[in-house]
This record gives C-alpha cells, structure tokens and sequence, in this order.
C-alpha cells in the first residue's frame, strides 16, 4: 500500500492505477504540457490529483534514468572504440621506432666500421 503526503487517506497501488487510467494514460502524462497538465488536475479531486502528479514524477525519472544510462552506455561505448584506435597507433608507433632503431643501429655501425677503416688506413700512410 501507498501512503499519500499529509493527512491524506491511504490508496492501494490498485485503485492508484484505476484513478490515473480513468483520466489518462501514462503516455499522455509523460507528454501533456505542464500547462495543459494543470488544468487536468483542477478538474480532479486533491487525492486524484496527486496521485496523478506523482505518476507523472515517476514517469518522468524512469525516462531521465533510462535517458543516463543510455548516454553512459554510449559514452563508453565510444571509449572503448576510441582506446582500441590508440591502442593500434601505439603499436604502429612501436613498430616504427623499432624500425629506426634498428637503422640506428647500423648507421652507428657503420659510422664505426669508417672510423676504424680510416684510422686504420692513416696508420698505414703513417709507415709508409
């Protein structure tokens, strides 16, 4: 059983869902102007009127919930695509500086291997 605000009478969900579906639809309360919702309200007794204020409230939070988790579950969604491309770049990059690496590697040998063959051949003009 629901227990209304105040010194209101208790109503059970059962006659809750009787009052609000002999008015309106929960459709119609999510999409009624608040306006237009109002003026609905003043033609129904301040029980019914509540009743129906409250459905609306919780209508409305279900659609603001359901609206976070969805963009949440898209944002990680998006995340997940965008860590997985820099996850691909990272091993691109690593790819690349392994292959410069390695013709670092062999410049630096090479520039050794002419150091060598150069003191090697000014040591052989030298005796000569």
């Amino acid at each position: 059983m629901n227990s209304n605000h105040g010194n209101d009478a208790i109503v059970s969900q059962e006659d809750e869902k009787h009052i609000i579906s002999s008015h309106i639809n929960d459709d119609q309360i999510i999409s009624m102007k608040v306006r237009d919702l109002n003026a609905l309200l003043k033609t129904m007794q301040p029980t019914e009127a509540q009743i129906v204020k409250r459905r609306r409230r919780i209508l409305k939070n279900k659609g603001y919930a359901a609206s976070s988790r969805n963009r949440q579950l898209s944002m990680v969604e998006n995340l997940s695509v965008e860590r997985n491309q820099l996850v691909k770049q990272i091993n691109h990059l690593q790819r690349e500086t392994d292959a410069l690496d390695l013709q670092l590697r062999a410049w630096k040998q090479r520039c050794d291997d002419l150091k060598l063959y150069t003191n090697t051949e000014s040591i052989t003009n030298v005796k000569n």
